[in-house]
């Protein structure tokens, strides 16, 4: 059964970087952004495969491409899939109540900080060697960090990139990921 969720979960990931491709580089799709105030807030999850060019678009698969293979490696998979989900829509909800809010908004980094939240979360509380449950814990511990920091000061590879960084949308997505884990490892602790 695990394995079954992992190779539906490593299918998945790779639907998910087919689709961020296609929607960022067909013309009827690359046009959706979310409009916080103004869109429907479910348009808010195809923006998150809108990219705003090569660069953007690369960044976010690369990132999407290390976290599943780290965490196909750790049999984390499904686990981190399920938290980028509910990260997405943590960004979605958060962008839609945010204050003041963002004018627009696409790309898939806010879901990612919690796909690797919740996969840092995966290697801490598994019963792995103390070097990677280390690692986990310093992985929670570090993109809080850099969420934080974001929020503090806008910057990051965003702004190199001359990509409009959206930091909330990173916190939300966090938050989003955090959320997903805890309520993971308490059902995990209730099954006899």
């Amino acid at each position: 059964m695990n394995r079954r969720r992992e190779r539906l979960a490593a299918a998945a990931a790779l639907a998910l970087g087919a689709a961020m491709i296609v929607f960022t580089f067909q013309p009827a799709l690359s046009a959706l952004r979310y409009r916080p105030g103004a869109d429907p807030l479910w348009m808010a999850l195809p923006a998150q495969l809108v990219h705003l060019g090569p660069p953007h678009l690369l960044l976010n698969l690369s990132g999407l491409a290390l976290m599943a293979l780290v965490a196909r490696r750790h049999a984390l998979l499904a686990h981190v899939m399920g938290a980028l989900l509910v990260a997405a829509v943590g960004v979605a909800v958060g962008l839609r109540y945010d204050d003041p809010p963002l004018a627009w908004y696409v790309g898939l980094s806010g879901a990612l900080y919690g796909a690797v939240a919740a996969l840092g979360w995966g290697l801490a509380a598994r019963r792995h060697p103390g070097v990677l449950r280390m690692t986990g814990a310093l992985l929670v511990v570090g993109v809080g960090i850099k969420t934080w920091a974001g929020i503090a000061h806008v910057g990051g590879p965003g702004e190199w990139l001359g990509i409009p960084p959206a930091p909330s949308a990173h916190l939300y997505g966090y938050l989003g990921g955090l959320a997903w884990s805890v309520a993971a490892g308490l059902m995990v602790r209730r099954r006899p």
